[in-house]
């Protein structure tokens, strides 16, 4: 059945295709092979939803990571440098801040 067609040039047996396959969905009448098909399709959409979720999941995590790592080591360097006084903090904030923003 083509569904490139306008509605005019529908035959009889595309309408009644058309009011089957509505009725299909309505009455959840399908046959084994639609069925399996239906449940394959399910299946393909959940495994990519899942896919997806863990994609991002694993972006956020290393990004994160990243970010904590970077402050460790800003802290690190102020402790064993052993400079904990207020202007040298914010001067390194600063820097973290100007390289994030460039």
């Amino acid at each position: 059945m083509n569904l490139f067609v306008t509605v005019n040039n529908l035959s009889k047996h595309d309408w009644y295709d058309l009011i089957d396959f509505k009725f299909k969905i309505r009455f959840n009448t399908y046959t084994n092979k639609e069925k399996a098909v239906i449940k394959r399709l399910k299946m393909m959409m959940v495994i990519y939803c899942l896919f997806y979720i863990f994609f991002i999941y694993f972006k956020l995590v290393t990004y994160v990571n990243y970010i904590t790592e970077r402050m460790n080591n800003v802290q690190s360097h102020l402790i064993y440098t052993n400079r904990f006084n207020r202007t040298e903090q914010t001067r390194w904030i600063y820097r973290l801040n100007s390289r994030w923003s460039s």
